[in-house]
């Protein structure tokens, strides 16, 4: 029975396994089974699936269309949230009946089973978002409003799913006109873009009283961001002066705000009111995130979620 893997990173990073125990042991490569990547329904092939439904969520999309989008992804029988609300319930019981209390100091167990008892409900807090979400989207205006406002607000859509990447192979429907083709580019960024791990570099540069940087620690180390906490209390990330768009998008998104520093626009600090945990999961996501994205990235150890000094 061949294996499959839901995305190009997993089947390299299999093929590399292969190859190394293929050296170590001198197996045949008929012995291992054939490596197959497996193949995505488009999202003209499956309209109702997560990647038709964010092709067809376009700017143009009427309010009723959109309010239609959200209630099939929280539609109690068939949505994906619900799925996936109850995949991770699945996961967290799978975890429950295999609990053992015998050492009070150490129970890594128990604090598996937690952490996916919180994914739950965090799901089940989104859920409820999307049910009252839903009406306010139906109650929006059809025509877009003036350009300038929309500067506000920072974009929220970071990645682009991997169905661009690896499509439903050479019998897959071509797309109809209002679901536009992924751009070759991203095709080839996203089939081989790798995801290295954020590496762990408590570095500090120097800043004034003020607390505005005097130097950008992402240019003078040679990396695309660093994230770090600085003397003034504050959590900073340092990106390197070409850094581009989507990598910004990515920091404002996850809480982080530029410092009125012209000499400076790359440096970013996180919102003032997010605090205690929120600043560890705030910086994890943005690392994670910019990561996904093949960015370099150095973040202080006491920043990562799941980190013990």
């Amino acid at each position: 029975m061949p294996e499959y893997y839901s995305s190009i990173g997993e089947a390299i990073g299999a093929a590399m396994q292969h190859n190394i125990r293929l050296a170590h042991s001198g197996r045949r490569p008929i012995d291992d089974p054939p490596l197959q990547v497996r193949r995505l329904p488009s999202a003209a092939a499956d309209p109702y699936s997560v990647p038709g439904m964010i092709a067809r969520l376009t700017e143009g999309a009427s309010p009723d269309e959109v309010a239609g989008i959200i209630e099939e992804v929280n539609g109690a029988l068939v949505g994906a949230l619900p799925q996936l609300t109850e995949l991770v319930a699945a996961a967290a019981d799978w975890v429950r009946v295999r609990l053992a209390f015998d050492d009070p100091h150490h129970n890594p167990a128990m604090e598996t089973w937690t952490r996916l008892a919180a994914a739950h409900g965090l799901l089940e807090d989104v859920r409820e978002q999307l049910e009252a979400a839903e009406d306010g989207v139906a109650a929006c205006p059809a025509e877009r409003t003036d350009p300038r406002h929309h500067k506000m607000i920072s974009v929220l859509r970071t990645r682009e799913l991997l169905d661009d990447a690896l499509g439903a192979g050479p019998d897959a429907p071509s797309p109809p006109a209002h679901i536009p083709e992924p751009e070759p580019d991203r095709r080839i960024s996203a089939s081989t873009s790798s995801t290295p791990a954020p590496s762990a570099a408590p570095l500090t540069p120097p800043r004034s009283a003020e607390g505005s940087p005097m130097g950008n620690l992402a240019d003078t180390y040679g990396t695309d961001v660093e994230i770090y906490t600085w003397a003034d209390g504050l959590v900073w990330a340092d990106g390197r002066t070409d850094l581009p768009e989507s990598a910004h998008r990515v920091l404002r998104s996850c809480g982080f705000t530029a410092p009125a520093d012209p000499g400076n626009p790359a440096s970013y600090s996180l919102a003032s009111h997010i605090t205690g945990p929120d600043r560890q999961l705030a910086a994890s996501a943005a690392a994670s995130q910019l990561t996904d994205l093949g960015h370099r990235v150095a973040i202080d150890p006491g920043l990562a979620v799941g980190y013990v000094g």
